[in-house]
Protein backbone atom coordinates (compact mmCIF):
# COMPACT_ATOMS: atom_id res chain seq x y z
CA UNK A 1 0.00 0.00 0.00
CA UNK A 2 1.32 3.39 -0.89
CA UNK A 3 1.76 5.90 1.90
CA UNK A 4 -0.42 8.27 -0.08
CA UNK A 5 -3.50 6.50 1.24
CA UNK A 6 -2.32 7.22 4.77
CA UNK A 7 -1.71 10.91 4.19
CA UNK A 8 -5.20 11.93 3.18
CA UNK A 9 -5.88 15.35 4.62
CA UNK A 10 -8.33 15.75 7.47
CA UNK A 11 -11.15 18.12 6.71
CA UNK A 12 -14.43 19.50 7.94
CA UNK A 13 -17.65 18.00 6.57
CA UNK A 14 -20.90 19.91 6.80
CA UNK A 15 -24.16 17.98 6.65
CA UNK A 16 -26.55 20.66 5.38
CA UNK A 17 -30.05 20.89 6.80
CA UNK A 18 -32.62 20.25 4.10
CA UNK A 19 -30.48 17.69 2.24
CA UNK A 20 -32.75 15.13 0.54
CA UNK A 21 -31.39 12.25 2.61
CA UNK A 22 -33.08 13.71 5.70
CA UNK A 23 -36.56 13.23 4.21
CA UNK A 24 -38.18 10.58 6.40
CA UNK A 25 -34.99 9.91 8.38
CA UNK A 26 -36.62 10.52 10.91
CA UNK A 27 -39.61 12.82 10.83
CA UNK A 28 -39.50 15.31 13.66
CA UNK A 29 -36.03 14.12 14.74
CA UNK A 30 -33.78 14.01 11.66
CA UNK A 31 -30.41 12.29 11.82
CA UNK A 32 -27.74 11.86 9.16
CA UNK A 33 -28.15 8.44 7.56
CA UNK A 34 -25.26 5.99 7.42
CA UNK A 35 -25.27 6.09 3.62
CA UNK A 36 -24.73 9.88 3.66
CA UNK A 37 -21.77 9.50 6.02
CA UNK A 38 -20.25 6.67 3.99
CA UNK A 39 -20.85 8.59 0.75
CA UNK A 40 -19.15 11.72 2.08
CA UNK A 41 -16.07 9.70 3.04
CA UNK A 42 -16.04 7.73 -0.19
CA UNK A 43 -16.23 10.92 -2.26
CA UNK A 44 -13.00 12.10 -0.63
CA UNK A 45 -11.21 8.74 -0.71
CA UNK A 46 -12.06 7.75 -4.30
CA UNK A 47 -9.64 10.17 -6.08
CA UNK A 48 -6.72 8.96 -3.94
CA UNK A 49 -7.64 5.34 -4.58
CA UNK A 50 -7.87 6.02 -8.32
CA UNK A 51 -4.38 7.58 -8.29
CA UNK A 52 -3.17 4.23 -6.95
CA UNK A 53 -5.06 2.31 -9.64
CA UNK A 54 -7.55 1.07 -7.07
CA UNK A 55 -11.16 1.53 -6.10
CA UNK A 56 -12.45 2.14 -2.59
CA UNK A 57 -15.15 -0.05 -1.09
CA UNK A 58 -16.72 0.20 2.36
CA UNK A 59 -16.01 -2.85 4.51
CA UNK A 60 -17.44 -1.98 7.92
CA UNK A 61 -18.98 0.90 9.82
CA UNK A 62 -19.69 1.64 13.47
CA UNK A 63 -21.86 4.53 14.60
CA UNK A 64 -21.41 5.94 18.09
CA UNK A 65 -23.23 9.29 18.14
CA UNK A 66 -25.96 10.96 16.11
CA UNK A 67 -24.93 13.49 13.48
CA UNK A 68 -27.74 16.04 13.16
CA UNK A 69 -28.59 18.30 10.23
CA UNK A 70 -26.30 21.32 10.28
CA UNK A 71 -23.53 19.59 12.21
CA UNK A 72 -19.97 20.22 11.12
CA UNK A 73 -17.92 17.08 11.54
CA UNK A 74 -14.14 16.66 11.29
CA UNK A 75 -12.98 13.74 9.15
CA UNK A 76 -9.64 12.05 9.84
CA UNK A 77 -7.96 9.10 8.13
CA UNK A 78 -5.56 6.36 9.19
CA UNK A 79 -4.22 3.10 7.88
CA UNK A 80 -6.11 0.20 9.42
CA UNK A 81 -5.44 -3.51 9.62
CA UNK A 82 -4.52 -5.40 6.44
CA UNK A 83 -4.03 -2.20 4.45
CA UNK A 84 -7.58 -0.94 4.94
CA UNK A 85 -8.16 2.79 5.28
CA UNK A 86 -10.22 3.98 8.22
CA UNK A 87 -12.25 7.18 8.32
CA UNK A 88 -13.22 8.63 11.69
CA UNK A 89 -15.87 11.35 12.00
CA UNK A 90 -15.69 13.58 15.08
CA UNK A 91 -17.81 16.38 16.51
CA UNK A 92 -15.29 18.27 18.64
CA UNK A 93 -13.65 15.45 20.60
CA UNK A 94 -16.63 13.07 20.32
CA UNK A 95 -16.26 10.13 17.95
CA UNK A 96 -19.47 9.85 15.90
CA UNK A 97 -18.58 7.20 13.32
CA UNK A 98 -15.75 4.95 12.21
CA UNK A 99 -15.88 3.61 8.63
CA UNK A 100 -13.37 1.18 7.15
CA UNK A 101 -12.66 1.02 3.41
CA UNK A 102 -10.78 -1.53 1.32
CA UNK A 103 -8.61 -0.32 -1.53
CA UNK A 104 -9.19 -3.04 -4.14
CA UNK A 105 -7.84 -3.47 -7.65
CA UNK A 106 -9.78 -1.14 -9.91
CA UNK A 107 -12.39 -2.87 -12.03
CA UNK A 108 -12.58 -5.80 -9.65
CA UNK A 109 -16.31 -5.44 -9.07
CA UNK A 110 -18.09 -6.04 -5.80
Amino acid sequence: MSERAVTLPGEALHFAPGAPYYDGHFEGNPITPAIAQIGACLARLAPYAADLGRSARPLAARFYAVIAPGDTIFLTWKLGQDGAVEAALYRSEQLCSRITFELADAGGGL
